[in-house]
């Protein structure tokens, strides 16, 4: 099939460099955030945190939104970064923000939480202390398994998901009008609150193809009735692209 138009569900920030790739590919795109990411104030505890930040041997970063506010509050404490300390990104996307703020780190093949754990490196972590950036609630499995192998999990919240809403009536309509041949689902949070929007008329979206970056995402699409689901090998504008462009 060849894609002409296509859905981007992503955040504001996050979505805009996708947006343009896709722009300049010639294909129409439809902005359509289904969540809004907020910053979470300063605290007392981020603070103590960022002022220790050497006390870690490890520190992850879930999402290229962590990557950012971790970058945003750990600056205005470290001109340089405390050696020695491995820093780990969960994708390829996570990956290029801390680089821009000069953090090399490691990235699993497979871009979840599973893929970090399977690293050689995390499989002998009893007594090392790890510190993971991350959203507002979300997924246990790294702190928890970290733990289960001994390892001390500091976990550092830094922003909030919020659900957006929009007119039924009025989505509806502009779906049909811009004739979406793809759609783009870079978390379950999303794809969920994608199909809580549309409520009973999320079946118009089922059929259509749908670009997931992760088998978890895919799996969840899937049970919520998506018949055309693709994988892609991350999150991140490349590899997003070389699914929607090769179909």
């Amino acid at each position: 099939m060849t894609i002409t138009s296509v859905l981007v569900t992503r955040p504001e920030a996050q979505a805009a460099e996708l947006i343009d790739v896709l722009t300049l590919a010639g294909l129409a795109v439809w902005h359509l955030p289904t969540i809004k990411i907020q910053a979470l104030p300063e605290v007392q505890e981020q603070t103590e945190i960022a002022l220790n930040l050497e006390r870690y041997d490890k520190v992850f970063c879930l999402s290229s939104n962590a990557a950012k506010c971790a970058m945003s509050l750990l600056e205005g404490y470290w001109p340089q970064w405390p050696q020695p300390q491995t820093w780990y990104a969960i994708g390829r996307a996570t990956a290029k923000v801390l680089e821009q703020a000069l953090v090399t780190a490691q990235c699993p093949e497979q871009y979840d939480s599973e893929g970090l754990l399977n690293l050689p490196e995390l499989q002998s972590v009893s007594g090392q202390r790890c510190l993971i950036c991350s959203g507002e609630g979300g997924r246990t499995l790294l702190a928890d398994t970290l733990q289960a192998r001994g390892a001390q999990v500091t976990k550092l919240p830094l922003y909030q998901r919020l659900p957006l809403s929009y007119d039924i009536d009025e989505l509806t309509t502009e779906l049909k009008a811009k004739q979406i041949d793809a759609v783009v689902v870079t978390s379950v949070e999303i794809l969920q609150h994608l199909v809580s929007i549309f409520g009973s008329r999320a079946v118009i979206l089922k059929p259509l193809l749908l670009v997931v970056p992760s088998s978890r995402v895919e799996k969840r699409a899937k049970e919520l009735g998506f018949t055309h689901v693709v994988l892609a090998q991350g999150a991140d504008t490349e590899s997003l692209m070389a699914v929607i462009t090769n179909q």
